[in-house]
């Protein structure tokens, strides 16, 4: 069976503060793009605009403030960095992206983003 986790939690007391769990290029239960790191963190933006709107940030990615960006292959760095700029231009990031190498549960991905978004 699948861990039980939350995909995002609204933070109590704090309104409108959603934790966005770490997400990334899954569709379903599948993991997609597998080998392209590209192709990967764009599907990865996609499902956290889609995560945002369903909390009820109407403007989506726009209302991330906060990513932390975990990649798998030390030689991959730069193009994480690279691949994550264009996206991350949507949000309203309050702090410098943090990057971590580390590796992931599916070892068919290469990237996952944890984030906060403010909703309010």
């Amino acid at each position: 069976l699948p861990p039980c986790f939350a995909r995002a939690t609204r933070l109590p007391g704090t309104p409108g503060r959603l934790l966005i769990g770490g997400t990334a290029s899954v569709c379903g239960e599948a993991s997609v793009h597998a080998g392209d790191l590209r192709a990967q963190t764009a599907e990865t933006f996609r499902n956290l605009d889609t995560l945002v709107r369903a909390a009820g940030g109407p403007d989506g990615a726009a209302a991330i403030d906060h990513l932390r960006v975990y990649y798998t292959h030390a030689h991959d760095h730069a193009a994480v960095r690279d691949a994550v700029a264009g996206p991350a231009r949507r949000c309203r990031l309050t702090e410098p992206i943090e990057y971590v190498h580390a590796p992931l549960c599916r070892r068919d991905l290469d990237v996952e983003i944890e984030a906060t978004a403010t909703l309010d």
